[in-house]
């Protein structure tokens, strides 16, 4: 009977840890989104406004 609260309990306790490790992913990928997407779109306007005027010096 106790080994079946144990279970139990065990059960519970890796997926309340494994929550808390989604949980704080999660966050950090909310944290960090808006500045990879800010260099991201530095990056393509550099690439872009390289094609431009390269196009334009030909």
């Amino acid at each position: 009977m106790g080994f079946i609260m144990l279970g139990t309990t065990l059960v519970e306790d890796v997926t309340t840890a494994l929550t808390s490790v989604a949980n704080d992913i999660t966050g950090v990928i909310g944290a960090i989104a808006p500045i990879a997407l800010g260099i991201v779109g530095v990056f393509l306007v550099w690439r872009y406004g390289m094609r431009f005027f390269k196009s334009l010096s030909k």
